[in-house]
């Protein structure tokens, strides 16, 4: 026998210390990334419940100074779904500076208007959203304001049903985040409002009730996006005018995602016992809500447990790639949006991945 190190078990040796140290550099920049969106996320928390605080105190004052334009045109399509609900001109949202002194906060680490004219935190009349106008990049997706991500990591239990108040008219959607639920909006217009209507989708909608100083309208049994207007005349002399809400957060379709699952590729050619293969993701695509995460197992899913498995299993897909372990005869591949819709492929092992390998 042969003394020494074999040309197969050296490449081999190479291969996996490669892996490990490209797990090591992945495995770092995770870290840093999280840590990262952490911090924002604690600010932005911060900023938002202080915002809806004085918003309330102030009977639907903001604690605002002057308006910008954001421009959204430079926005990623991933990232540019953050500012539904918003009222676009264009590619460009008004949105308003905020006044840092009111909210009583002294401390910040982003908004300072240090890195350049963007570096402000800014809110949104109508949605009473907070943005960081800068934005803030964290691997492939800048962050500009609390998305789902955000809040699960910081525990933010702000309520999504804040009013949204209008020359005087409230509006309270029973959601304002993405969602795949009809969305029901109650409109409450003073009652010295005269010529008083309110339509959704150019329906008219009845009065409900009159209590304090408000008649209120609910909109009910309106399924997916839709426009409420209230007109009214603020007196017997004004010209009828109107306030209108947009719901424009459902979204009632799937995502999609087409697979090369026919070209099943070998990735690493070693001991049987330690030999992968793999397919790539050709293109995933979401029009409304925008892709939340794509994750995949390495075994049939039961079609009942799907949805409830992966909320909390699963391997996240890095880069496109479906990674096939050894003796697997079926992979499950789940992606879901942001409101909440998914979608699920089976993807069949072909027979024949493993063959030609090196022994």
């Amino acid at each position: 026998m042969k003394k020494g190190i074999t040309l197969l078990a050296l490449v081999a040796t190479i291969v996996i210390m490669s892996i490990l140290l490209t797990t090591v550099t992945i495995s770092g920049i995770a870290t840093v990334n999280n840590a990262k969106k952490m911090a924002f996320a604690s600010e932005l928390s911060l900023l938002q419940e202080s915002v809806d605080a004085y918003n309330t105190k102030k009977e639907g004052e903001f604690p605002i100074g002057d308006s910008i334009q954001l421009d959204t045109a430079g926005v990623t399509a991933g990232s540019v779904t953050q500012f539904a609900g918003e009222v676009f001109n264009g590619t460009k949202v008004v949105l308003y500076e905020l006044d840092y002194e009111l909210l009583g906060i002294t401390s910040l680490k982003y908004g300072l208007a240090k890195n350049g004219p963007s570096d402000i935190y800014v809110v949104s009349k109508d949605t009473k959203r907070v943005y960081y106008a800068k934005g803030v990049p964290v691997g492939n997706v800048t962050y500009y304001t609390l998305t789902d991500e955000l809040k699960s990591l910081v525990n933010y239990s702000g309520s999504s049903k804040n009013p949204i108040t209008k020359d005087g008219v409230i509006f309270i959607p029973s959601n304002i985040e993405w969602t795949k639920d009809d969305v029901t909006v109650q409109v409450k217009i003073p009652k010295n409002y005269v010529s008083q209507t309110v339509t959704a989708n150019a329906s008219n909608v009845p009065l409900t009730t009159t209590d304090g100083e408000y008649n209120t309208y609910n909109v009910t049994g309106v399924s997916g996006n839709y426009a409420v207007v209230a007109n009214y005349a603020v007196d017997g002399v004004s010209p009828v005018t109107n306030s209108k809400f947009d719901v424009s957060n459902v979204d009632k379709v799937a995502p999609t995602i087409t697979l090369d699952s026919a070209n099943q590729q070998l990735l690493i050619s070693d001991v049987a016992e330690d030999t992968y293969a793999y397919f790539k993701i050709l293109s995933k695509s979401d029009s409304l809500s925008g892709i939340k995460v794509i994750k995949y197992e390495n075994e049939r899913i039961a079609d009942a447990e799907l949805e409830s498995y992966f909320k909390s299993n699963g391997k996240s897909v890095f880069k496109d790639i479906i990674t096939i372990e050894p003796n697997v005869s079926t992979i499950t591949v789940y992606i879901e949006d942001n409101a909440g819709n998914w979608t699920a492929n089976f993807v069949t092992v072909a027979g024949n991945v493993y063959t030609g390998l090196l022994q």
